[in-house]
């Protein structure tokens, strides 16, 4: 009889205690307890709206992933930014063809003095170019050459951006693109044909710093619409993305 009480009285304490226990710290749960239990701790309350196209595009709502989104984008955001840059190289002029109204003086010319500058808006953060390593940028740029075998090319320009390698403070990529605008090509004709419409491919590998200092290496070929004059233009460019 004295066991069966002591029983039911050990029972009532521990369900005392309990409830006590429950009552008294209910209320109280540490940020830190609270972040074990929840590691992202993400508070949703005051998160930033430019996280939201992210996460809808995406279409993925556990906090794992949140976390993720959120971290692609505050990458893109430090990547994107307008940009000015220098760059120098060298310039190859081809003539493709003999036309019959041309007199060719030569096929192929080399100038190794280029120089040239460049600005623009690079853009990685936008939500349909996902994850961070996805962007454009949008330039204008001037080339130019001296001498007997000189060039000049000017144009606007848009490129599509790969990075396929990110750290925290490093990333590499390679663009590819299209341009319109100018171009003159000396030393291939005899009657000096001044500037010209012409269109332009560009392929680049560059090396992204700290989010603002970009090295590239640059080669783009350029076309004269109306003699056909080719320039190929390889260089090494530095952008400062502000």
């Amino acid at each position: 009889m004295v066991f069966r009480e002591a029983q039911i009285f050990t029972s009532k304490l521990i369900v005392y205690l309990v409830v006590i226990h429950t009552y008294i710290y209910a209320d109280d749960i540490s940020p830190n307890h609270a972040q074990d239990s929840n590691p992202y701790y993400i508070d949703y309350r005051n998160l930033d709206r430019k996280y939201y196209p992210y996460i809808k595009t995406q279409n993925k709502y556990y906090d794992k992933d949140i976390i993720e989104i959120m971290r692609n984008a505050n990458i893109k955001e430090q990547k994107s930014g307008f940009f000015v840059g220098i760059m120098y190289g060298g310039n190859i002029n081809f003539n493709p063809a003999i036309r019959t109204s041309t007199i060719t003086i030569a096929n192929t010319l080399f100038n190794p003095l280029l120089f040239g500058l460049r600005v623009g808006y690079q853009d990685y953060n936008n939500a349909i170019l996902y994850p961070s390593y996805f962007g454009y940028q949008v330039y204008i740029d001037i080339m130019a050459s001296f001498g007997a075998n000189g060039a000049i090319v000017s144009g606007i320009n848009m490129d599509f951006l790969y990075d396929f390698f990110e750290k925290k403070h490093v990333s590499i990529g390679l663009s590819i693109g299209l341009g319109f605008g100018s171009a003159r090509f000396a030393g291939l004709r005899f009657d000096n044909f001044n500037h010209e419409f012409a269109y332009k491919i560009n392929f680049g590998f560059n090396v992204f710093l700290f989010h603002n200092h970009k090295i590239n290496l640059i080669i783009n070929a350029s076309q004269g619409v109306q003699t056909g004059l080719i320039g190929v233009i390889p260089m090494i460019g530095y952008d400062y993305v502000f």
